[in-house]
């Protein structure tokens, strides 16, 4: 079944967006994206997508608060993560089965597989903010902070990844007509 086609989602001319991704509410696709189809992308109040960003299937991205979530560039979302995050920098990887929830996160970081960054609401409390090259893995979600070492060479492999989506992904499943999005 096709997604229910918003009024509200704009996308740059060079993003790609699979036919039955399914999204709702107001959000903005910058130039370069890549949306999987099963995809969910859920704007409420407004998601506004950075350049390169890829949201990978079954993949959740939601805006849930009062104001609009920015998101910004070359920001992976991988299969079946869960991302309700209060802003996104760029860079970012969200891992598999990650859950990522009521935090601003800077840029540069990395949440690994089955790994949760959460905090409950609290009203009139500062949102908690997830530090730049912050590195959360294991069972625990342990974090550490990572050096940025390889970074130039990951930047280049994210944007040859992100290249490669633009290119198979239209050749494997219906995209949705640039006119309708």
């Amino acid at each position: 079944m096709s997604a229910q086609l918003s009024a509200q989602v704009t996308a740059h001319s060079t993003a790609v967006i699979a036919a039955d991704a399914r999204l709702s509410g107001d959000i903005t696709f910058g130039a370069g994206c890549v949306v999987h189809p099963r995809a969910v992308v859920r704007g409420g109040t407004g998601i506004v997508f950075g350049h390169e960003c890829v949201v990978e299937e079954n993949a959740v991205v939601e805006n849930l608060g009062p104001s609009t979530v920015s998101i910004g560039d070359s920001n992976v979302f991988m299969v079946d993560c869960r991302v309700n995050a209060l802003s996104v920098g760029s860079h970012n990887t969200f891992s598999p089965r990650c859950v990522v929830a009521g935090v601003a996160v800077a840029d540069h970081c990395s949440f690994g597989p089955l790994t949760t960054a959460l905090v409950p609401p609290v009203p009139g409390a500062a949102a908690a903010t997830v530090e730049s090259y912050t590195v959360i893995y294991g069972s625990n979600s342990e974090r550490r902070t990572w050096d940025g070492t390889g970074a130039e060479q990951e930047r280049a492999l994210r944007a040859k990844h992100t290249q490669f989506l633009r290119d198979i992904i239209p050749k494997a499943n219906k995209l949705r007509p640039k006119a309708a999005v």
